[in-house]
């Protein structure tokens, strides 16, 4: 995505990166009222607390646009301050694959925190 919308001046990526920041505005808000309201539990309480579907589809959706923003955003520097077009080109390819790793392990993590898994 990130060639194309440099390629068409840009404006695909400007506009989901604000997209992507506006989305934050509520999740990093529910993230601080989450840790306020844990604030005190033990880990089974947390567990508890993380393992209510509001509240794992909540950390889901921070994972993935946090993730994404964040992605997007590293593209967009790499295209402006890397010249060699083939470094740039794996930097790209070793973000979206760290991005990506990451983001998969968070999500897996609430997955197992709401099916029960991990031995809590």
């Amino acid at each position: 995505m990130a060639h194309t919308a440099k390629k068409k001046g840009g404006l695909e990526a400007w506009i989901a990166l604000r997209a992507l920041a506006l989305a934050l505005i509520p999740l990093t808000a529910w993230l601080a009222w989450f840790i306020w309201s844990a604030t005190g539990l033990d880990h089974a309480g947390f567990v508890a607390l993380l393992a209510k579907p509001w509240h794992a589809a909540a950390a889901a959706f921070l994972v993935v646009t946090a993730t994404a923003h964040a992605t997007l955003g590293a593209h967009e520097i790499m295209e402006d301050y890397i010249a060699c077009v083939t470094a740039r080109r794996w930097a790209i390819i070793a973000t979206d694959m760290a991005a990506a790793a990451f983001a998969l392990a968070c999500l897996v993590a609430i997955g197992a925190v709401v099916f029960g898994l991990g031995g809590v």
